[in-house]
């Protein structure tokens, strides 16, 4: 007896609920590991050796928990704004495609400024028989030395770009509002120049959880086989 064939968008139909719920839960789950991150991570800035090298080797447990929960956080934003822009492009393909190839790129930015805190919590640790004056004056070197930091920089720069141009096509789509979809951006820049404040850190991270997490929830809440189609916030 021959079985019924499953037509081609029967297939589409259900697989559309799977992108639905996938991009809904990276768009909630990425901000909520920056928001974990934050609440783990000892305060430091970037501007002196010394103080960046003392985060790590007075709380080096915290400082790689921190730092790690904000690699991962980065990884669930990549696709998360893959899905975000797949949500503007039907009625604003410009701010789309711009919004996306932006943000991805300077997420590579992120990562390697990630690179930067790993290699610190390395040099912070006890019982690695390196001298930690000269760990403190080779970070204080890697964190003034403009020929890696011009580069690293610039392209993560690209990634609060990318996101204001996403949050406009957010707004303009009726996604979001637009205070909501500008706490994309702010709360991106809010994570990366607030390490030494941990109250202003959290509140950033919260301002990603708002503004990524909401369309994540109006995704789930989206009916069954409209795919990545969600209606006004």
């Amino acid at each position: 007896m021959a079985s019924n064939p499953v037509h081609p968008k029967d297939t589409d139909h259900r697989y559309a609920d799977v992108e639905r719920i996938g991009f809904a839960v990276l768009m909630i789950g990425a901000p909520l590991l920056m928001l974990g991150a934050a609440f783990f991570h000892p305060p430091h800035g970037i501007d002196s050796g010394a103080q960046y090298y003392s985060a790590s080797h007075d709380h080096g447990t915290r400082f790689y928990v921190a730092h790690t929960l904000f690699f991962l956080s980065a990884v669930l934003f990549v696709p998360a704004v893959v899905g975000l822009a797949r949500l503007v492009h039907p009625t604003h393909p410009k701010a789309a495609f711009w919004g996306c190839v932006l943000s991805l790129m300077g997420f590579v930015g992120y990562g390697a400024l990630d690179g930067i805190d790993y290699m610190t919590w390395v040099a912070g640790k006890d019982n690695t028989g390196l001298d930690p004056v000269a760990m403190q004056a080779f970070i204080d070197e890697a964190l003034h030395t403009r020929a890696v930091l011009i580069p690293v920089l610039l392209v993560f720069t690209l990634l609060p770009i990318g996101l204001v141009v996403l949050a406009v096509g957010v707004h303009r789509a009726g996604i979001a509002p637009g205070w909501l979809a500008a706490l994309m951006a702010l709360g991106m820049v809010g994570v990366a120049a607030t390490l030494q404040y941990p109250v202003l850190l959290v509140i950033s991270a919260l301002a990603l959880l708002a503004s990524f997490g909401t369309v994540g929830v109006k995704l789930l809440r989206a009916p069954s086989g409209e795919g990545s189609a969600v209606g006004p916030v």
